[in-house]
């Protein structure tokens, strides 16, 4: 088995994803060190450190790449977001 990306996640360009890594839903990756292991729902990881992804930003974010794709971010994923943000 590699690795298990959920929806929205967003790995930054050159980010190194160990195998048997599981990135849950909504997780940013923009830390120089690998991608390992079990990464949290709405992590947001850089050199700083980790935080959790503002449920406003994440959905703003969604909803434009939704956009992009010529789609759109329906009421019952926003409600979704919103229950796996809680």
């Amino acid at each position: 088995l590699g690795c298990t990306l959920g929806d929205y996640v967003k790995p930054a360009i050159g980010t190194r994803v160990m195998t048997g890594c599981v990135a849950h839903t909504g997780a940013m990756w923009a830390d120089p060190s690998p991608m390992t292991g079990c990464v949290e729902r709405f992590c947001w990881a850089t050199p700083k450190g980790r935080s959790t992804y503002n449920h406003d930003r994440f959905v703003a974010s969604a909803s434009a790449m939704m956009t992009r794709r010529a789609q759109s971010l329906g009421d019952s994923v926003q409600q979704r977001i919103k229950a796996l943000c809680e």
